[in-house]
């Protein structure tokens, strides 16, 4: 829906709306390839800003949308509701756009950045190829922490009947015949 963005019929100006994303621009990014390779149900789905929720393509919204009865991508004009924005691409540029689609996920999913789109993060950025492997290499030794912790735990728990059996042998060693009946 479109409601956030007017106030009583008249638009909210610029400076008046506040959003703010705590995700980098590499994982909003990464997310997108992930989500449209391999989430979306390319051909069922339907790609609509308007309404602003995953639909499929028999949703009555989309009961205007041109083209419903192919096996495509299918992206809904938000402003002319019969147009599908799929219009633009041949079946061989679709294939294009869903391997490259794959292939920037893949790429990201070990930290490297889209063939094409290395320019666009700058290699020093907080939010480039190198957070991200700095953000695996932190959770990677919170991990190990984490299992070293858990074993200490586990050998003190292993561990106790073994130190309690021992006191109680030294304790009956130390303790007068008299003094145990």
């Amino acid at each position: 829906s479109t409601d956030f963005f007017s106030h009583g019929g008249q638009a909210l100006m610029l400076g008046e709306v506040r959003w703010c994303c705590r995700e980098t621009l590499f994982a909003l990014l990464a997310r997108f390839l992930c989500f449209f390779s391999s989430e979306f149900f390319w051909g069922l789905e339907v790609v609509s800003v308007r309404l602003g929720s995953r639909a499929l393509k028999g949703n009555p919204a989309f009961m205007r949308l041109a083209g419903m009865s192919q096996c495509r991508l299918h992206v809904e004009d938000p402003f002319l509701l019969g147009r599908n924005l799929n219009c633009v691409l041949g079946s061989s540029e679709e294939n294009k756009l869903r391997d490259a689609l794959a292939a920037g996920a893949s790429a990201m999913s070990v930290c490297r950045m889209p063939d094409g789109l290395q320019a666009f993060l700058e290699p020093s950025s907080k939010s480039g190829p190198r957070a991200c492997i700095l953000q695996q290499q932190q959770k990677k030794q919170r991990q190990q922490q984490q299992k070293k912790h858990q074993q200490q735990q586990q050998q003190q728990q292993l561990l106790l009947p073994e130190m309690t059996a021992r006191l109680f042998r030294v304790f009956r060693a130390c303790v007068p015949a008299s003094k145990k009946k």
